[in-house]
């Protein structure tokens, strides 16, 4: 009852001082002043916006192979930036209140993205019922930072982004749940990828990513992204240096995908389904709450 009170309450304060749209504004703004700092003469400038500054991958061929391959949803900004930035920050021995506030500007930094804005509600919810020792599951605490994310931002039902990043985060709370504490670091990374890939694969579909052969590059080039790529694109900003190196490895990259691309089939040129993303994650989460098997009874978002 706390809990429901408490999101009631923020709800209320938030729509009568219209916060959404004060910070979809601020957000507009610092998101320009990001793509401005790329370096726009170095060939991979369209790959430090993706990662850093949100914005949408503008090469043709760079975009399908991100989509076949179905690695799209990792390349652009996503819950995966903030648990590297998080991780980061705690081992530095932050606090949650200065973490909080780096972790909000760069939401803001990234132009306000429905993935980035679930992982932060996500994870500010996590410290918050911990706090307060009420005890969620895995898919309760994903439910309900979905819930509290749409309550804030309503025209994201149609944020086909927002319904991959909350099935992402659903099936790393099932990997969570299912782990087996004998697998290896990488037989856990490769069932997590199994749970992330299954649970996708109907949202995928349309976009042509949902071939087998996605999971190998979700465990291969997907963890590149998150916790190598993401960090060195961060550099390049800093030195010229590590702005080189990014183009090196990028060069790997971009031909791992073409690579991959070949044993793939073509993306399917329709657009998403809104509905059918809703009805699936729904039902999932009705089918997981009333099944009875969940035993882990706290998880960070």
């Amino acid at each position: 009852m706390k809990l429901i009170l408490a999101i009631a309450l923020i709800l209320s304060i938030s729509h009568f001082l219209d916060l959404p749209n004060f910070l979809a504004g601020l957000a507009k703004k610092t998101q320009t002043i990001c793509q401005e700092m790329t370096p726009g003469f170095s060939k991979e400038r369209g790959t430090i916006a993706s990662l850093v500054c949100g914005e949408k991958v503008l090469d043709p061929n760079n975009y399908m192979a991100l989509q076949v391959t179905g690695l799209i949803h990792i390349f652009v900004v996503s819950a995966g930036q903030l648990v590297v930035i998080s991780e980061i920050l705690i081992f530095l021995g932050w606090s949650r209140f200065f973490l909080f506030f780096i972790l909000l500007c760069f939401t803001l930094m990234t132009g306000l993205q429905a993935p980035c804005v679930r992982s932060l509600i996500g994870w500010s919810l996590g410290f918050f019922l911990v706090e307060k020792k009420l005890f969620l599951t895995g898919p309760q605490t994903v439910f309900l930072t979905g819930v509290f994310t749409l309550s804030l931002f309503p025209d994201w039902c149609q944020s086909f982004s927002l319904q991959l990043s909350w099935a992402a985060a659903l099936a790393l709370a099932l990997a969570a749940t299912f782990k087996n504490k004998n697998h290896s670091s990488a037989q856990h990374l490769l069932v997590t990828s199994g749970w992330v890939f299954l649970i996708l694969l109907p949202l995928l579909q349309s976009m042509g990513g949902a071939h087998p052969l996605s999971i190998l590059w979700n465990v291969t080039l997907g963890t590149l992204t998150a916790f190598f790529l993401f960090p060195l694109c961060i550099l390049a900003f800093i030195n010229s240096f590590f702005l080189m190196v990014l183009e090196i490895v990028m060069t790997f990259f971009w031909a791992s995908l073409d690579l991959g691309h070949q044993f793939q089939f073509e993306a399917i040129k329709e657009p998403p389904s809104y509905l059918k993303g809703w009805l699936w994650i729904l039902s999932l989460h009705f089918i997981l709450q009333f099944s009875g098997v969940f035993y882990q009874r706290t998880y960070k978002t």
